[in-house]
């Protein structure tokens, strides 16, 4: 009986589908963008043909169009790239490193070419079409070692740039990294390592490092020996301390 039954509703179906009423074709809406090279291309509702076309699904088209391309011309934006002229200075080219702002300028720190970098480069907007490059000579207490993969967030007119690697290690077989913190001071031109204090940090690259009101929190990487984390860790930019973070609920995963 069950089987009898939804065949007879599937020929109901069928034969009100093949009703000669002429169905009544969808108009869409014209794009809110003016010119068609304007930005990016708006959504178009195309119902599917199993959808029956009456005035209802036109005007629910129509409105479902209208609301997401709303959304699209909200929710978008645009950046205009410029090839600028430059000094006869510029960096060499590099991999892994990173550029900062801080005092209405921005550092290129580190990097690697095919040798892990140790260079600042300050990088100066001269007009809307002309930058200036220029290679900071800096004065340091100890040895600074080029690295790449790092992280550099910039605070008070300084630049902390943590962790990273080195070049391969070839007696080891291992790109070795760091868990070193580099202050690289804007004003006085100097980099040094700064000796922290707190918990033991260890060494990772390929992390996340953001400055959130005193401190400078890091999360995730990958350890020397391939671990990817998703420790947490928070520095005090005042007194140079280590300290960690947990998070409420569900673990978050690892990442790099």
């Amino acid at each position: 009986m069950d089987n009898e039954f939804k065949s007879a509703l599937k020929k109901i179906h069928q034969r009100r589908m093949q009703n000669g009423r002429m169905q009544p074709r969808i108009k869409m809406m014209d794009e809110l963008s003016d010119s068609d090279n304007d930005g990016p291309e708006l959504f178009t509702a195309n119902p599917s043909d199993d959808i029956p076309r009456n005035k209802l699904v036109e005007q629910l088209a129509r409105g479902l169009q209208a609301y997401v391309q709303r959304m699209q011309k909200r929710e978008s934006f645009y950046a205009e790239l410029t090839d600028c002229s430059h000094t006869v200075w510029i960096p060499a080219p590099r991999e892994y490193s990173t550029l900062t702002f801080c005092n209405r300028r921005c550092y290129l720190l580190g990097g690697l070419n095919y040798e892990t970098n140790n260079e600042v480069a300050q990088l100066k907007v001269t007009s809307e079409d002309s930058i200036s490059w220029f290679n900071m000579q800096y004065s340091s207490n100890e040895r600074i070692i080029g690295r790449c993969r790092h992280t550099s967030c910039s605070y008070n007119d300084k630049i902390y740039t943590f962790g990273g690697c080195f070049m391969f290690n070839m007696k080891r077989q291992i790109r070795e990294c760091t868990g070193q913190l580099l202050c690289y001071d804007t004003i006085e031109k100097t980099q040094n390592i700064i000796k922290t204090k707190g918990i033991s940090i260890q060494a990772r690259k390929d992390h996340s490092a953001a400055v959130f009101g005193n401190s400078m929190v890091v999360f995730g990487g990958m350890f020397e020996n391939g671990t990817v984390t998703n420790e947490m860790l928070n520095l005090d930019l005042h007194f140079n301390e280590w300290s960690r973070l947990y998070f409420k609920g569900v673990p978050q995963e690892s990442f790099y």
